[in-house]
Parts: structure tokens; C-alpha cells; sequence
């Protein structure tokens, strides 16, 4: 019998193995930090809440708008 496998290389039988158990890990991480989140902002009042919430989408825009305004700076000018 002859093994057409790389012995470098993963099986796939691993490479289920690997992926099982990080989705369990995720899964199992992620329920505790969405409930706890969830119970957090519940017991903040509404304007803080909302404070939050600006901040955390103006910060990503304002990065964006920033390196794209850096990159256009960058370009070189066209003569003519």
C-alpha cells in the first residue's frame, strides 16, 4: 500500500481536528463576552451609551478619511 500523503504536511483528518476545536474555543469565549456586554451597557444610562457609540464609529471613519486624504497627497501630478 502506497501513502500519497507529505509527511510536512497536515492530514486532513488534523486539519478538522484544528478547526473543531477553535470553533468550540470561539464559541465557547464569545457567549460569556456577549452576555457581560450586553449586561454592561444595559446598566449604563442611554446618552452614555450613545456617547460610546459615536466614539466607536467616528474613530474608524476619521482613520479612513485620514489615510486616504495622506494617500491622495501622495500621488504624483500629472503635467499637461
Amino acid at each position: 500500500m502506497q501513502i500519497d500523503h507529505d509527511p510536512k504536511e497536515l492530514s486532513h483528518k488534523a486539519i478538522k481536528i484544528v478547526a473543531l476545536l477553535a470553533a468550540a474555543l470561539i464559541i465557547a469565549v464569545a457567549i460569556p463576552v456577549v452576555f457581560s456586554t450586553r449586561w454592561v451597557v444595559e446598566q449604563l444610562p442611554t446618552e452614555l451609551t450613545m456617547l460610546f457609540a459615536g466614539a466607536v464609529l467616528a474613530g474608524p471613519i476619521c482613520f479612513f478619511i485620514g489615510r486616504w486624504d495622506a494617500a491622495r497627497n501622495q500621488r504624483t501630478p500629472k503635467d499637461g
